[in-house]
């Protein structure tokens, strides 16, 4: 098949149907064999011209033709493509909105910074058990050890170290200190 498409007008459909395929007509004979796949009955001549003008100037109507007979495996329209792109839009600008990602990722740097302090103040605990006083300095990022003892593989840093750090302060004059205070700043509230 050519692919080729004959939009005309006739009152004598099979006889102009045969005069194409019979190479009689010169601007349809190096298109031929024709097939007719689909035609439209008007009562009136009029009619028809108003028909035949539409699908040969107007490109809705040829395409809605071709969509009818099935020609056409194609696509969007300009309007449709533009309403489906403006829908996708608002709902991925909606979706961002209800999600906020910024929110939820300082939602999960709060939940990992008490996640952290609350490992930190265990091996604070075994440390006071060992010693009956608290450690003067915590080794932040690196492996808390002393003697053959490791109280944690790697200490933890806030996630958004260096710009943030846990903070451990302790009474430096005491040389056995018996009170320590170990925060951090948590950003969402």
């Amino acid at each position: 098949m050519n692919n080729q498409l004959c939009i005309g007008s006739s009152n004598k459909l099979k006889e102009r149907f045969k005069e194409h395929n019979d190479g009689k007509v010169k601007s349809t004979k190096r298109y031929k064999p024709w097939k007719l796949l689909y035609y439209e009955a008007f009562v009136g001549e009029n009619l028809a011209r108003i028909r035949e003008k539409r699908l040969k100037y107007n490109g809705n109507a040829i395409r809605e033709l071709k969509k009818r007979i099935g020609l056409s495996g194609a696509g969007f329209t300009l309007v449709e493509l533009v309403i489906v792109l403006a829908v996708i839009a608002i709902l991925s600008t909606l979706l961002f909105i209800i999600l906020d990602p910024a929110a939820q990722l300082r939602k999960a740097n709060d939940a990992l910074r008490k996640h952290d302090i609350a490992q930190i103040r265990s091996a604070l605990d075994i440390y006071y058990n060992d010693h009956s006083c608290y450690p003067s300095s915590i080794p932040f990022g690196q492996t808390w050890k002393e003697d053959s003892t490791v109280y944690m593989p790697k200490v933890p840093q806030d996630p958004n170290y260096p710009q943030n750090a846990y903070v451990y302060e302790v009474d430096t004059l005491n040389p056995c200190p018996q009170e320590v205070s170990l925060f951090s700043n948590f950003v969402s509230p």
